[in-house]
């Protein structure tokens, strides 16, 4: 006899590879964000992944560079920003990239800053300090 999957097990058998992160909104404790190597951010809800088999939400790369090239994408960590907006998701990246989605909007970033001018490794930004991240949103 099968044993019957629970929502979570139908949603990550959906999900792929190079996932890197994964956070769940404090606000719709149903819908998590999850990133990726190679992929952008996918928004899925828990409850409908096992029906629809699709996330909800995806956001979409920013332009390409000025030689018309893809920017890579590394999602290393993510984070709601607020504690009274369901809606706003911070993304940070292995490229020293922070990123801002408005999950309700266009899937494309509110805001994109280059936290340091060179690569630094794979460090989360998210780990520092609360103060860090309010001076450059």
């Amino acid at each position: 006899m099968k044993k019957a999957s629970t929502h979570s097990q139908v949603l990550f058998e959906n999900i792929g590879d190079n996932l890197t992160c994964a956070v769940r909104n404090p606000h719709r404790p149903d819908d998590m964000a999850f990133g990726f190597r190679d992929s952008t951010i996918q928004l899925w809800d828990i409850k409908l992944s096992r029906e629809t088999k699709k996330p909800k939400w995806t956001a979409k790369n920013l332009p390409n560079d000025e030689l018309d090239l893809p920017i890579p994408v590394w999602d290393t960590d993510l984070a709601y920003l607020s504690r009274t907006n369901a809606y706003s998701l911070v993304a940070c990246s292995a490229y020293c990239d922070v990123r801002e989605y408005d999950t309700r909007g266009p899937r494309k970033p509110v805001t994109a800053t280059k936290v340091f001018s060179r690569e630094i490794g794979t460090k989360d930004i998210f780990q520092k300090s609360e103060m860090f991240l309010s001076k450059i949103f």
